[in-house]
């Protein structure tokens, strides 16, 4: 396959977004006839053809058998009918990676978004202390999912990789990534790439997830939205307009250190206050509180008398049951959360806001609560959902950013993205569609 040079060394802009138009055309509506793509796009006829041309001669389009369909001909109509265009899903290969603190999950797709292949590893100790033995095992993890999905790394177009902490929009360089203990400052993408020789790109994880939210989870026919992350940390993750917001220093959705309200609990310099007074270590400080005392001994038996495995997953079970004191942990910290949350709502006015991470597997029993919570303090509240996408959402947010990066490399997708930005930079909004 010619690896598209005339279509993309060095045309004019005008012909970039007719390309972009037509092959846009032809994977949402394919296989069409030339005729149907003329009258889809409204351009002419002659340039349509040269475009489709071009397309075939570089790999991002094929000419499959006619059909009823092409060309609005039917079965009955006499003569030859034209053979229909279809998108090339094999025209580009690109690989999104989510690191966590527990886990590396590689996801290998194709130009049409299909998951060829993945892999997902849990992170050894070793890599939970070095940042190097970390680099080393999201590199195999990333082999791994090409070797499943039977791609060789010289096909790959893109890689993007979803990490905790903020990430700078300029450079790609991580930092204040408390999960990770040696990632600070770490040029990621730089020495990802140094093993991985593909163009590789970095985002916040958090970010990632509200992209795949709005790519194939409960916000698809949501405009902009809010992704609230609950585990131990607490961030965002913001789509305005459609579009991802980082912010001028990558730290749009840093909801960590809000000032919301409530007892400060003990010192945990790697939290920001909201996270210390209403993420998991919240829950799991008030639960071994309620230990000590005797209303607390369902919590107690729930782990076998073994308080330090108290933790949020066992004060909702408990809450199922009509524990009253798991039913005044919940109370407590849902009214901090919709604090929080609130004050989100106020500043954003969301058209959905989703809530994900680990807490969100309370599924209803934290959802019910802190929605009506929240809809007390704003005057006008978004729905809520739950994330649909578990703990593959980052990973697949990684996946449709990568597309993004390569249509824009050789299309122009978006009017907005014309002004040169320089080589290889990343942009810091990313249309989702």
């Amino acid at each position: 396959m010619a690896k598209r040079d005339a279509v993309l060394g060095t045309p004019s802009l005008l012909r970039k977004i007719n390309c972009a138009h037509v092959l846009q055309t032809i994977r949402a509506d394919g296989p069409l006839g030339r005729a149907d793509v003329v009258r889809t796009t409204g351009l002419s006829k002659p340039t349509v053809y040269d475009v489709v041309e071009a397309l075939i001669r570089d790999g991002y389009v094929r000419e499959c058998p006619p059909s009823s369909k092409a060309d609005g001909g039917s079965a009955s109509k006499p003569g030859p009918r034209a053979k229909l265009l279809e998108f090339r899903g094999d025209s580009a290969f690109l690989l999104g990676v989510d690191i966590g603190a527990d886990k590396v999950l590689a996801m290998l797709a194709d130009f049409a978004g299909n998951i060829l292949g993945s892999h997902k590893q849990r992170v050894s100790a070793d890599a939970r202390r070095s940042g190097d033995a970390l680099i080393r095992e999201v590199v195999a993890v990333c082999r791994a999912a090409l070797a499943n999905g039977n791609t060789d790394l010289s096909k790959l177009d893109a890689l993007v990789i979803a990490t905790p902490g903020i990430v700078d929009p300029q450079t790609g360089r991580v930092t204040f990534a408390g999960q990770l203990p040696d990632w600070e400052g770490i040029e990621l993408g730089k020495r990802i790439a140094e093993f991985l020789d593909v163009p590789t790109f970095v985002e916040n994880e958090v970010r990632l997830s509200a992209l795949a939210e709005s790519w194939r989870g409960v916000a698809q026919s949501a405009d902009t939205i809010v992704l609230i992350q609950i585990g131990i940390g607490i961030g965002a993750g913001i789509l305005l307009r459609g579009r991802l917001h980082c912010g001028a220093h990558g730290l749009a959705g840093e909801i960590g250190s809000l000032q919301c309200g409530g007892e400060e609990l003990e010192e945990n310099k790697t939290l920001g206050v909201f996270e210390r007074v209403a993420g998991g270590h919240a829950f799991a400080q008030l639960a071994r509180d309620a230990a000590t005392r005797p209303e607390g001994a369902t919590l107690v038996d729930l782990v076998g008398g073994d308080v330090e495995k108290l933790d949020a997953r066992v004060v909702f079970q408990a809450a199922r049951s009509s524990d009253p004191a798991a039913m005044g942990i919940v109370d407590t910290l849902t009214t901090r959360l919709a604090r929080g949350i609130a004050s989100v709502i106020s500043v954003l006015d969301p058209d959905l806001l989703i809530i994900g991470g680990g807490l969100s597997q309370a599924g209803g029993a934290l959802l019910d609560p802190l929605s009506a919570k929240v809809r007390a303090l704003v005057p006008v509240a978004p729905p809520m959902e739950l994330s649909t996408l578990g703990d593959e959402s980052a990973a697949l947010g990684a996946v449709r950013l990568a597309l993004e990066i390569v249509e824009r490399r050789h299309f122009v997708t978006d009017l907005s993205l014309v002004e040169p930005a320089g080589p290889e930079r990343k942009e810091s909004f990313v249309t989702a569609s």
